[in-house]
């Protein structure tokens, strides 16, 4: 029980950290870009979202099925290559997309950049923590995640000029 409580803790402490993390930076970027620009900054993360749902594929479900049963350093570096190819795959046919049909080249810039964040998110174990119910170490690098891109917005972003530094 005691293991249950430290990973509910965990997740809940590092969800709280996010949300009010994610808030101040929504309060600061909406007070320093315009509103337009705000909603390029939207619409990018929008596309990224569907980038990470189709690069996952199911397998982070799959790896922690996998690994709570029993742990293999083969599975891994097999669930970590096929979602970095498939991550890279889906983000080559997001910017392809992009270019093709997005005229406006700050909204098509804002999307290739955003979702070539994708790529990184690909190489994240968090499913692996999640087998071995090690909930703490994926609350502590989620709360520092939001952290990091709290303090990064608010050192880079000053004005609308700023918009692709988000």
């Amino acid at each position: 029980m005691k293991r249950v409580s430290k990973n509910i803790l965990a997740i809940g402490g590092s969800d709280l950290t996010r949300k009010i993390f994610g808030f101040l930076s929504i309060t600061y970027l909406t007070r320093h870009i315009t509103v337009s620009d705000f909603g390029i900054v939207s619409i990018a993360f929008t596309v990224l979202s569907y980038v990470l749902i189709l690069s996952a594929s199911g397998l982070p479900a799959l790896g922690t099925r996998e690994i709570a049963r029993e742990f293999s350093q083969g599975l891994v570096a097999r669930i970590i290559s096929a979602r970095l190819l498939l991550t890279i795959a889906v983000t080559v046919l997001t910017i392809t997309v992009t270019l093709l049909f997005v005229s406006n080249p700050v909204v098509a810039a804002m999307i290739i950049l955003i979702s070539l964040s994708a790529i990184p998110n690909a190489l994240f174990l968090d499913w692996f923590f999640q087998g071995k119910e090690a909930m703490s170490i994926i609350g502590i690098a989620r709360a520092a995640a939001a952290c990091l891109n709290f303090f990064i917005i608010i050192l880079f972003v000053k004005s609308s000029t700023d918009i692709l530094l988000v």
